[in-house]
């Protein structure tokens, strides 16, 4: 499985989803899987997926995982109970 196909479907899961469903479902996503895939973008840029996201990228790719990118916004954490 290529690198395109294998950060196509990750984003399709469930999880990664509900995680990220307001970029998922943004043509950006795509756009941005396609520059990562291409060597063309870090894997650090998706503040939805926040560190579990970059994470899987680095296991997807084969590249080393990064803190996330303050340029491209912050991570949202989840509401305590």
């Amino acid at each position: 499985m290529s690198v395109t196909s294998a950060l196509a479907q990750a984003a399709k899961r469930p999880r990664y989803r509900k995680r990220s469903a307001r970029v998922a479902a943004s043509p950006k996503c795509c756009a941005y899987a396609q520059a990562m895939a291409a060597g063309e973008a870090a894997i650090n840029q998706c503040p939805p997926g926040g560190a579990e996201g970059i994470s899987r990228l680095a296991d997807l790719t084969g590249r080393p995982p990064l803190p996330l990118n303050p340029d491209h916004g912050t991570e949202a954490r989840a509401n305590s109970p």
